[in-house]
């Protein structure tokens, strides 16, 4: 878990939680143990932390007039350590 998180992109934008991925970085030592047990708890029993699956949809704008709903696209924030999100896809993948 540690040589995942200290794989993050610095300039990626906090998440839902406004967790900044540098911070994650700069903490990768103290947390990865417990993420690691989290994610481990979370495989085994098919379950993923409520929290995690939290997102916040923020428009953003496409082409043509603001005050045209349709010119505006949907983005999704997760948590960076949710369910499909950033770690857990590098996390899976190394298991599989």
């Amino acid at each position: 878990m540690f040589h995942i998180l200290e794989k993050l992109y610095i300039s990626k934008s906090s998440d839902v939680d406004r967790f900044a991925n540098e911070i994650i970085k700069k903490i990768a030592a103290e947390i990865a143990e417990p993420l690691t047990f989290i994610f481990n708890l979370s495989f085994a029993h098919g379950l993923c932390p409520s929290g995690w699956k939290n997102s916040l949809v923020k428009p953003l704008h496409k082409k043509g007039s603001k005050l045209d709903f349709t010119n505006y696209w949907s983005i999704s924030i997760t948590s960076i350590f949710c369910c499909d999100g950033q770690i857990d896809c590098r996390a899976i993948s190394e298991v599989l």
